[in-house]
């Protein structure tokens, strides 16, 4: 059996990109089944975590849980500072001891979360009228936020030192964590919207302290005063693309919650769990390995030109398979989740764009801090572009709105990088 699959996706790959498949590609895919096996167990529990926790809270309740994840998100690239992301480049690039790098990254990214936690508490009446949210949920987001940051740097050093099944272990293990906590919680009784945020706080707290466990011979109290620099520098430009990236899709959320009513907000995210959530989970899976290997790279032309092949087959048959996922999931979540199949074709294509420019973005990091550069002005730019078809198109089409300011905002990202990529890869570094 494993012989005719391997011969299958053997014939795939040489009818996908001409060539027969090489060992680099062997051990990738390789990598690759390890995270699918991890991450695609943890879905299954983060998949029944959100369902339950929709279903039972109903769109209001359901509204509030969102909102609190969607502002943690944001407030934990500010955390964060990119440092995961520079760590991961950085430490798989190294042929040298990699524990300054892995200890200062952890010791930067602690003080960031305390310093900034305690400013964001103490402005939080400002702040959170900014977001035009409850104080409370504002002061969840943060701590929110500040667990997420230490999941995260935690997962992306075991990712920068090619550690993936044991990663892919600990994310199976965030996943059935996070669902066991909400089913204590229902026969408790106790399921509310903060119940649920309590239930990731401390799933993510498992993580992290299994991870230091794990990397305790690679840490040590000090901080490398070159290589927090490198970080910071790098991760800066890093920490502005990525966080637009990812609230580019979610600004949706905060444009709806402005204009409609809350429940719109729980109505749209069900969409958006089933459709972009689950392009950007195959989209996740396949970076968890993609990112540390072309960092270690020094020709990247060959990658290039297949995410060029492959760009039409995610099309054809992305769009469909994202539509199923809608049809199924929505019917799941219950009645008071409306199918609107025009809204299920907009948020597939949205998945796809989402996906395919991501896949971009991540190939310029991996060549450096002037390419890294360049794309955080891309995508600075969408960002600004975002604002004005979200307040437009939302205000006046409501959720068709939100998400076709999505497509329209990518697909002027993606043109910009095709268009420039030839003249941005013949830049010397």
């Amino acid at each position: 059996m494993i012989k005719i699959i391997k011969e299958k996706i053997n014939s795939i790959y040489e009818f996908v990109f001409k060539e027969k498949m090489s060992q680099n590609a062997f051990s990738f895919l390789k990598n690759i089944r390890y995270a699918l096996f991890g991450y695609g167990l943890a879905a299954v529990f983060v998949f029944a975590f959100e369902v339950l926790s929709g279903r039972i809270l109903g769109p209001e309740e359901y509204g509030k849980y969102v909102l609190v994840s969607s502002i943690g998100s944001f407030l934990y690239f500010l955390m964060t500072l990119g440092i995961n992301t520079a760590a991961i480049k950085y430490v798989a690039e190294s042929e040298e001891d990699s524990r300054p790098i892995i200890s200062t990254s952890y010791a930067l990214i602690l003080i960031a979360i305390l310093s900034l936690s305690l400013i964001f508490f103490a402005f939080s009446n400002q702040i959170s009228n900014l977001f035009s949210v409850p104080i409370y949920i504002f002061n969840l987001a943060i701590v929110f936020a500040g667990f997420l940051s230490l999941y995260t740097i935690s997962i992306d050093i075991l990712r920068s030192l090619h550690q993936i099944k044991k990663l892919s272990l600990f994310r199976l293990l965030y996943g059935a964590a996070s669902f066991v906590l909400l089913v204590i919680f229902f026969l408790f009784k106790q399921v509310f919207f903060k119940t649920i945020i309590f239930s990731i706080i401390i799933s993510y707290l498992l993580i992290f302290v299994l991870t230091i466990i794990n990397l305790r011979q690679h840490i040590f109290l000090k901080i490398n005063k070159l290589w927090a620099k490198r970080l910071i520098g790098y991760g800066l430009y890093a920490m502005v693309g990525e966080m637009f990236f990812i609230l580019l899709p979610i600004l949706g959320k905060i444009f709806v919650n402005k204009y409609l009513e809350i429940k719109d907000v729980g109505i749209y995210n069900a969409y958006y769990f089933s459709s972009i959530n689950i392009a950007l989970f195959l989209y996740t899976v396949f970076m968890v390995v993609f990112f540390p290997m072309i960092s270690r790279r020094q020709d990247k032309s060959s990658i290039l030109n297949k995410i060029e092949k492959i760009t039409p087959y995610l099309f054809i048959f992305g769009v469909p398979f994202l539509i199923f996922t809608q049809i199924s999931i929505l019917k799941i979540y219950g009645s008071f989740y409306v199918m609107d199949y025009f809204l299920m074709l907009l948020f597939a294509i949205a998945g796809i764009l989402v996906s395919l420019f991501g896949l971009y973005i991540w190939f310029f990091y991996s060549m450096g801090i002037s390419k890294a550069r360049f794309v955080t002005l891309v995508t600075v730019a969408m960002f600004i572009v975002n604002i004005f078809l979200g307040n437009y198109f939302v205000k006046n089409f409501f959720e068709l709105g939100a998400v076709f300011s999505v497509i329209v905002t990518f697909l002027i990202g993606l043109i910009v990088l095709l268009t420039y990529k030839t003249s941005v890869l013949n830049r010397d570094e």
